[in-house]
């Protein structure tokens, strides 16, 4: 069976030789002859930097497009129960061309990615291309290896070789989609203190292997972090691809055990197919819109236009241009849920969250800042600025902390009646700035009010603050 196996394998590889000789050609481009021609000032730091984004970007496409190629076999009726046929077992059959299509994207730029390293450290010296370069390129191939696994999964739900091309498109760019709806639903929900909440999107936005390859590479030509913060931030991001390659390899392994001759050439309907993605992606174009619109005309277009998006959609999915009561029942009962849902969030303001207040025992300094369009248009940028010791305040801070804490309930329920109004174009309203924070660094987090004037109170006139005029004298509010 290992020879049976082994051979079967080498022959897929011969069958590919084309494409190997391809890869290599272009990964040699891409590093061996950049680093042996091109001159750099900088210690070969810039060509080094250009080639890790090269072969990132190389690698990435290779993952997106070898499932396909190397498994296309399974997507055609003609060969499909040929290669059912063979006398090695499924788990056998699927891992030859799992780990062939492996070697063919990697074996190659390997190779090259070395012999680059080599002329590198030949001409430059040694110190700058050790642990950094190994780093990066086990960091770059764990990661392009969940792409790929991920890939092999779509390949082996898909039942012909269009849906496979679709369904790995829409899966790059369904987590980026999530990601950018989940972040416009929120903002139309959130206000004040709560804006801590988009630390969520980073979640999201990591949901996609392509942006936290882009992520790991853009650390990577940053030389001076490598070894400090993104040494150990790259090493977590690569250990959770890692989970990713295996779980995805043994799902896929599953599923390619249960998978039948004839659904070759069939439209794809499993869950993780079509179904899953025309339907997240119909709830996320929903959710990127205001729900309570007074505008009639807006909402009818607003309406109009996801569902013409949805029948598209399903056009595709289902290779059929017919309209069907059910179809029509479906899209208005996500619009309803999706209605209802938002409904409940405007009146439980966000589900409570939105009246959250953070614990000023947590923090050591609490800073504020405004500007005052209206009352100190006089050619001076004045900003109003106030920082409050929190261990070691008088009564006048203690007021002035309680006042910025009351104004989460203030802001919480003008959201309640505006929601998605985020008060710019409201006249006469104040920007408010305020960040908590334990020590002078914390620059990356901050909360905001945007709010009409008198939703401030006597907050405004508060001692607290002082005028900060840029170039003029510092003065006090009294």
């Amino acid at each position: 069976m290992y020879k049976t196996v082994t051979n079967y394998y080498l022959s897929i590889l011969k069958r590919q030789k084309k494409l190997l000789f391809l890869y290599t050609v272009i990964g040699f481009v891409a590093f061996p002859m950049v680093a042996l021609i091109s001159t750099n000032y900088d210690g070969g730091r810039g060509i080094y930097e250009y080639s890790i984004l090269m072969y990132a970007i190389f690698m990435g496409a290779c993952a997106l497009i070898m499932p396909i190629v190397i498994n296309k076999f399974m997507l055609n009726k003609r060969s499909v129960d040929t290669y059912f046929s063979l006398p090695i077992s499924r788990k056998h059959l699927f891992d030859v061309h799992f780990f062939a299509g492996l070697t063919c994207i990697y074996v190659p730029l390997l190779l090259n990615y070395l012999i680059g390293i080599l002329l590198l450290t030949f001409r430059y010296g040694f110190y700058s291309f050790t642990l950094h370069s190994l780093l990066g390129l086990f960091g770059i191939i764990i990661i392009t290896m969940a792409i790929y696994s991920i890939n092999t999964l779509i390949v082996t739900k898909a039942n012909n070789m269009i849906d496979s091309a679709i369904l790995i498109a829409a899966y790059v760019v369904l987590p980026f989609m999530l990601y950018v709806c989940s972040m416009s639903f929120v903002n139309q929900f959130t206000v004040g203190f709560t804006d801590s909440m988009f630390d969520f999107g980073i979640m999201l936005n990591f949901l996609s292997p392509f942006t936290i390859l882009n992520d790991f590479v853009s650390s990577f030509n940053d030389f001076i972090r490598t070894y400090t913060t993104a040494l150990e931030y790259n090493l977590l991001w690569i250990a959770y691809e890692a989970l990713i390659i295996v779980g995805f390899y043994f799902w896929a392994v599953n599923v390619f055990k249960k998978r039948k001759g004839e659904d070759s050439e069939q439209v794809s309907n499993d869950f993780f197919t079509y179904p899953l993605v025309v339907n997240l992606s119909s709830v996320l174009l929903l959710s990127m819109y205001i729900i309570d619109i007074t505008d009639i005309i807006l909402t009818i277009t607003i309406v109009v236009i996801t569902f013409i998006l949805y029948l598209i959609m399903h056009f595709i999915s289902r290779r059929s241009m017919k309209v069907t009561p059910q179809l029509i029942i479906k899209y208005f009962v996500i619009l309803a849920a999706f209605n209802v849902f938002a409904f409940a969030a405007k009146e439980t303001y966000f589900f409570g969250i939105n009246l959250q207040t953070p614990n000023v025992d947590q923090f050591t300094k609490l800073e504020v800042s405004y500007y005052d369009y209206d009352n100190d248009w006089n050619g001076k940028d004045n900003e109003y600025e106030a920082v409050i010791l929190l261990s070691n305040m008088n009564k006048d801070e203690e007021k002035f902390v309680n006042d910025i804490l009351d104004l989460q309930k203030v802001a919480a329920e003008e959201k309640k009646n505006h929601i998605g109004n985020s008060y710019y174009y409201v006249e006469d309203s104040i920007y408010l700035r305020v960040a908590f924070k334990v020590n002078d660094d914390d620059y990356d987090h901050y909360y905001r009010f945007n709010l009409p004037r008198e939703d401030y109170g006597d907050l405004l006139e508060s001692k607290c603050f002082k005028v900060m005029n840029y170039g003029y004298d510092t003065e006090i509010v009294d």
